[in-house]
C-alpha cells in the first residue's frame, strides 16, 4: 500500500459530503468530525459533519522505514510534508491515531473509496469503530496547523470537536451505525420538532445509538453546540 498520511487518507472519511449522498441537507461536509445531533425540540447542524474526505497523517503500512521517517519517539512521520507537520504540530493527536490500530486501519480502508461513495466510507467506519474519534481529531488539527502540508482538510466545528473529545465512545458507536449517521444528518437540516420526528421515523434503527450523543450535547457540550 502506498504511503500516505493518515490524515490524507482519513480526509475522505472526515470531509465526505454526506448531505448529497443521504439527501439530508447537512450544512457541513460530513465528518470532518462525524457530528452529533442536538437534543430536545431543536437540532443544531453544527453537531454533524466531520469524518469525511480529507487527510490525516500517520502509519499506513507496517511502519516507516528508517530512511523515510523523521521525528522521534513511538510515532515518527513518514517523511512526507503532511506527516512531518502532524508529528511536529499535532503531536498528541498524531500519536494517538498512530498508536490506535483501528484509526490506522480506518485510514487504510478508506483509500479506495471515492469522495461521494457513502457506502464505501460507511463500511470502513463500521469496521473500525474505535478509530473514528481519534481520526476526526487528527484531521481537525491538521486542517488548522498543517494547511500547506495537508491541504484540503476541513476543521471540526466547536460542537463537533467537543463531542469527539468529551464523548468519543458514543460518537464512535453512532457513526459506525449507518442509520445513526443518517439520522444525525437528517436532524441537522431540521428547524422544528415535526421535522425531527420525521427523521426518527425514517431512521428508527439509529435512534438508540443517537441518544447518548444527544445526551452529550445537553450535558457536556451545550455551550459549544448552542
Amino acid at each position: 500500500m502506498p504511503r500516505a498520511s493518515i490524515s490524507t487518507r482519513l480526509a475522505f472519511f472526515f470531509v465526505l459530503p454526506l448531505a448529497a449522498a443521504s439527501g439530508c441537507g447537512a450544512d457541513d461536509a460530513a465528518f470532518t468530525g462525524a457530528g452529533g445531533a442536538g437534543g430536545g425540540s431543536t437540532s443544531d447542524s453544527s453537531t454533524v459533519g466531520a469524518t469525511g474526505t480529507g487527510g490525516g497523517g500517520g502509519p499506513a503500512g507496517s511502519g516507516p522505514s528508517s530512511s523515510a521517517s523523521t521525528g522521534s519517539g513511538d510515532c515518527p512521520s513518514f517523511g512526507d510534508p503532511c506527516t512531518v507537520c502532524e508529528a511536529k504540530s499535532c503531536t498528541a493527536e498524531y500519536c494517538k491515531c498512530y498508536g490506535n490500530a483501528a484509526c490506522v486501519q480506518l485510514a487504510q480502508c478508506d483509500v479506495p473509496c471515492a469522495p461521494n461513495d457513502l457506502a464505501c466510507h460507511q463500511a470502513c467506519w463500521t469496521a473500525n469503530v474505535g478509530g473514528i474519534s481519534d481520526g476526526a481529531l487528527l484531521v481537525d488539527c491538521a486542517a488548522k496547523q498543517c494547511d500547506q502540508g495537508c491541504p484540503g482538510l476541513t476543521p471540526l466545528t466547536p460542537c463537533q470537536k467537543c463531542l469527539y473529545q468529551t464523548c468519543p465512545a458514543p460518537m464512535n458507536l453512532c457513526v459506525s451505525n449507518p442509520e445513526c449517521t443518517l439520522l444525525l444528518y437528517c436532524m441537522a437540516s431540521c428547524t422544528d420538532p415535526g421535522c425531527l420526528q420525521d427523521c426518527y421515523a425514517q431512521h428508527p434503527d439509529g435512534t438508540a445509538d443517537a441518544a447518548p450523543v444527544t445526551d452529550c450535547v445537553e450535558q457536556g457540550c451545550a455551550p459549544s453546540c448552542s
